[in-house]
């Protein structure tokens, strides 16, 4: 089981993509968010510093350290428990346990999890299902980070290595319609669209295809069809750009989505306490996460094995002492011992061998 931890690079990742709040923001299902994107402990009028916020952050985070601590038996760099924890915080530690990504990975496969990870881009809003650019983006860092060699990089030189276009990419690159940007609602913690599905208040984002991106390159014919069907290029006028900078001024970045924080947290607040001390006095006591489930199904399975092979010994054993195994007229005379031996020693081969298989087979090891 890997002994990392979470990294300063992997936090201020993480914190650039869950934004700032100084103040608790309502949320449409209920309860309140605060910080980078803590709920358990937000209450209505808390307001906290940035420091604070990166305490709770931590605290957080824990669970989703520990699970990825728990659930990957493959060697890991630092890099790549940071990027793992930053997408399974992202998508829930649930949602990683049964993801393609900890499969590939647990089957020594780190280039194939690591192109896994860019297929969670995708979010609910207002029951459809589209592709949120800032998910894009965030995968696309955690990819970039997950990759990130220690030492060296391999070396790929142009002049040797070629490049050609994969036309199977192709099927990756969305519609445009499909990717639409999440703003924050001002006054609330929840986030809305910035663009509707009307196009004269819309602004259609121009996607870069493998036609865009290769311009020159002869691509087959059925290929040029496809992808020509997936253009869908709109020119964008300067009344729509002048409202979408007003939309821009109205929801600030998601980086920091207060505006200017100093303004709104307290001035002193955690001047003379400690950034987790500062919610007592506001009535708000953080609990210890709750512990991990203990997996004992890998102490189950050693204690089959162990107790299938001293089984097998002490059979063997015995029929040995009868002189089963020499040749000897006693076998002949005590063939009940003989049988209940025999059936120790078989029984113990069977649960040593089926323990030690599902041991080998799923890498649990103490």
């Amino acid at each position: 089981m890997s002994q990392l931890g979470i990294s300063r690079t992997a936090l201020d990742l993480i914190k650039s993509f869950e934004g700032f709040r100084a103040k608790a923001a309502a949320l449409s299902a209920g309860g309140y968010t605060i910080g980078y994107g803590h709920k358990a402990t937000a209450r209505e009028g808390l307001q906290i510093t940035r420091e604070q916020a990166e305490e709770l952050l931590r605290w957080d985070l824990r669970p989703v350290e520990d699970a990825v601590r728990q659930s990957c038996f493959a060697p890991l760099t630092q890099q790549q428990f940071d990027a793992l924890v930053s997408f399974a915080f992202n998508i829930g530690v649930d949602n990683y346990r049964h993801s393609d990504v900890l499969k590939h990975l647990n089957q020594g496969e780190p280039i194939a999890a690591a192109i896994a990870i860019s297929a969670w881009r995708r979010a609910n809003f207002n029951g459809k299902n589209i592709i949120v650019d800032a998910l894009i983006r965030r995968r696309s860092a955690e990819v970039s980070l997950f990759l990130e060699t220690v030492g060296p990089r391999p070396a790929a030189p142009t002049s040797v290595i070629e490049p050609k276009l994969d036309y199977s990419a192709s099927l990756l690159i969305p519609k445009t319609s499909e990717i639409r940007q999440a703003v924050p609602i001002s006054g609330s913690g929840d986030f809305t669209l910035a663009q509707d599905d009307n196009p004269s208040t819309t602004e259609k984002v121009e996607i870069n295809n493998a036609l865009q991106a290769f311009p020159d390159t002869q691509m087959p014919e059925e290929a040029t069809q496809n992808q020509s069907d997936n253009l869908q290029i709109v020119n964008v006028t300067e009344e729509i750009k002048a409202a979408n900078e007003l939309a821009l001024q109205a929801n600030p970045p998601a980086n920091d989505l207060v505006g200017n924080a100093k303004a709104e947290a307290p001035n002193d607040l955690a001047a003379k306490t400690k950034p987790l001390d500062a919610f007592k006095g506001q009535g708000v006591e953080l609990k210890a996460p709750p512990p991990m489930a203990t997996d004992y199904s890998t102490y189950i399975m050693w204690a089959i094995f162990g107790a299938g092979l001293v089984a097998t010994v002490i059979g063997l054993v015995n029929l040995s002492a009868l002189g089963f195994f020499s040749g000897s007229s006693e076998q002949t005379t005590i063939g009940e011992n003989n049988i209940s031996y025999w059936l120790m020693a078989t029984a113990g081969a069977i649960s040593a061998v089926v323990s030690g298989y599902f041991l080998v087979r799923s890498k649990k090891y103490l």
